[in-house]
């Protein structure tokens, strides 16, 4: 039946297959499906892991104050978090270097109600401010671009000025 194949063959054969999808043909276009990002509500203190990178993180600042911690950078994480529930307590979304430790990692580009963009420093967290009547729908993305100053690129909408706090360590 079928000849035997040599080990170096075989690691060859392997070495060389093509990795990657194309999905730009536009003669014959690819779609992929089942790709759908995993949403978890959160209400108390969280540590995010890295297998939770693409998560959409549903808040609820009705639970009270909380602090959700990212973890130790790694480069092509991502993160959203949007506001689902309102009023109760501030959530700080922290930057940590190992999971726990605070520090100032996060480069931030926000966009505020009647402030329009606010460019920063890096910062150690963002914080959902519910006394500023934290906003349905509010958000901020995290997208980990480095595993140093600056670890963390975040984009952040709200329709609330000054509903998005930023602090440092």
């Amino acid at each position: 039946m079928g000849g035997k194949i040599s080990r170096s063959r075989l690691e060859k054969l392997v070495e060389n297959l093509s990795r990657e999808l194309d999905f730009s043909t536009k003669s014959d276009p690819t779609t992929l499906r089942g790709d759908l990002r995993p949403v978890v509500d959160l209400d108390s203190n969280t540590s995010v892991t890295a297998a939770q990178s693409g998560t959409i993180f549903a808040v609820d600042l009705a639970s009270g104050g909380y602090t959700v911690a990212l973890p130790t950078p790694e480069v092509g994480l991502y993160y959203t978090f949007v506001v689902t529930a309102d009023n109760n307590g501030d959530v700080k979304i922290m930057a940590t270097t190992d999971g726990q430790t605070e520090a100032d990692l996060i480069l931030c580009n926000l966009w505020e109600a009647n402030l329009g963009t606010v460019h920063t420093a890096t910062q150690s967290a963002v914080t959902f401010d519910a006394s500023e009547s934290g906003t349905l729908g509010s958000a901020i993305h995290l997208y980990c671009i480095g595993t140093s100053d600056p670890a963390w690129f975040c984009e952040g909408y709200t329709s609330v000025a000054n509903e998005l706090d930023l602090s440092t360590a």
